[in-house]
């Protein structure tokens, strides 16, 4: 690659990375919503509009039962802060626009992401709630990353890490070993590490 493109690329990249820091959406503040959302009509059955949802393209974040054994907590009452929208349909309460990840390269199920997550928003008018699929969000994507690592990182508190142990155990087998919670814990740490 000649000076004159690798200066191109740089530039591009640094352009990119500044843009995307700056990008966020304003205060969200839960407003009083109607009791459910009105889709805009857009033609879909409910059925793709759940695809659309939680339809994984093979994204990756975390293994899904520590998702869901998270989700018990404060953190999951933080959704609508960092503008996630909720999804009662959904078998597990995930909130629009997260996913399980399965698949023939996927040793166990994992939480990913869809297009959902950043194309999907509501506002609400004169007390009615209006949801729109396809558009902007209006969340704080990086925010909601963060509050998920910081709740991983709370586990290494043993009371709180006991906890979660336990909700996993619970999702898989009653009859978990002391070896098992030692493999948990382990796992744990290589995930913080990165």
């Amino acid at each position: 690659m000649s000076l004159k493109s690798s200066r191109i690329v740089a530039v591009c990249s640094v352009l990119l990375y500044v843009g995307l820091m700056s990008c966020q959406a304003p205060e969200i503040r839960p407003a009083q919503r109607s009791a459910s959302p009105v889709s805009l009509p857009n033609g879909w059955t409910e059925d793709e509009r759940q695809q659309w949802y939680h339809l994984s393209p093979g994204t990756q974040l975390l293994p899904y039962d520590w998702f869901l054994a998270l989700a018990y907590d404060p953190f999951k009452k933080n959704f609508p802060r960092f503008g996630l929208l909720s999804d009662p349909v959904h078998p597990d309460r995930l909130p629009v626009g997260l996913a399980k990840t399965t698949g023939p390269q996927v040793s166990a199920p994992q939480l990913g992401i869809t297009c959902a997550f950043c194309h999907t928003s509501e506002f609400t008018f004169q007390g009615k709630t209006f949801r729109i699929e396809g558009g902007p969000s209006l969340q704080y994507n990086a925010r909601f990353v963060q509050a998920l690592v910081e709740a991983l990182s709370d586990l290494q508190d043993p009371s709180k890490f006991d906890t979660f142990a336990s909700r996993l155990r619970a999702q898989e087998r009653p009859s978990s070993s002391a070896s098992d919670r030692e493999k948990l814990a382990a796992q744990l740490r290589m995930f913080l590490a990165g």
